[in-house]
């Protein structure tokens, strides 16, 4: 009777918890339905991708189209086991293939709308992101990092968010931003970012990373808890030079506009 009794209170208490912790969070009824019609799943966590560190990237201009449809050994991709890091047919920025970073299932998913704390206390399970290590050139015109890309979200908003590091730290874009999360479950369509990486360009090496928290996968509920990557490019902001074959042209045009200049003082002062 007394172990009845027991099991009892804690079916009780666990129930009570359960209902609290539901109202807390603020889930919908549709999302409830759909978590109790969906198992807890594991991604693809327990399969590693690119186990090995990058290859650092010595070369500019680094331009990465994903158009290969498998990753390049110089971007290292990383995924918890309730998220997923792939390259995805049909995804690209008017191409095909793009860099789809989501999320999986449910199972321990933190709740919190601040972007940075939904990040933090996310990571590693619903993590997915793509690492690269950079080494300067030595080259003085400053150093970019440039991407385009897309988020979407299911449930809230604060389902999926991402932001960029380096050496684990999170940076600003030139915008002043540094977590971003979207205003439309099925994005806000083609974005580009841009980020100064200047600071660290005079390091021997520095490592970058996209960072990502989704709490279910692409599509799972109307965009899905995901982002998607395309035209990612490192490189260094050199102004541009004309070329010789140009100078002829220019110096044409200076005698014209001197020529005209010299008629027009001649005709004032006649």
């Amino acid at each position: 009777m007394k172990n009845s009794m027991k099991s009892l209170s804690m079916t009780v208490a666990v129930m009570f918890l359960s209902v609290t912790l539901f109202a807390q969070l603020n889930i919908s009824s549709l999302e409830k339905k759909m978590m109790k019609n969906t198992a807890p799943g594991n991604g693809a966590g327990n399969s590693p991708l690119n186990a090995d560190a990058a290859t650092p990237i010595t070369v500019f201009p680094f331009m990465e189209t994903f158009e290969s449809g498998v990753w390049s050994p110089h971007t290292e991709p990383f995924h918890g086991l309730e998220a997923n890091a792939t390259i995805a047919a049909g995804e690209g920025n008017a191409s095909n293939f793009a860099a789809l970073l989501e999320g999986n299932s449910w199972a321990s998913f933190y709740h919190t709308e601040d972007c940075e704390q939904a990040i933090a206390n996310n990571k590693p399970i619903h993590n997915a992101s793509i690492s690269m290590t950079i080494v300067p050139s030595g080259v003085t015109d400053p150093l970019l990092l440039k991407f385009d890309y897309d988020l979407f979200y299911s449930f809230a908003d604060y389902y999926s968010a991402f932001r960029v590091t380096v050496n684990g730290n999170p940076i600003s874009d030139q915008g002043g931003t540094s977590c971003y999360k979207s205003s439309l479950p099925e994005g806000e369509g083609w974005k580009t970012l841009t980020f100064d990486l200047s600071p660290y360009q005079n390091d021997a090496s520095f490592d970058l990373q996209i960072d990502f928290i989704g709490k279910y996968y692409r599509n799972y509920y109307q965009g899905g808890d995901a982002m998607v990557i395309d035209n990612l490019k490192v490189y260094y902001n050199t102004p541009p030079t004309i070329p010789i074959s140009n100078w002829p042209i220019i110096f044409g045009v200076l005698l014209i506009a001197l020529f005209i200049v010299f008629q027009y003082r001649r005709k004032i002062t006649a």
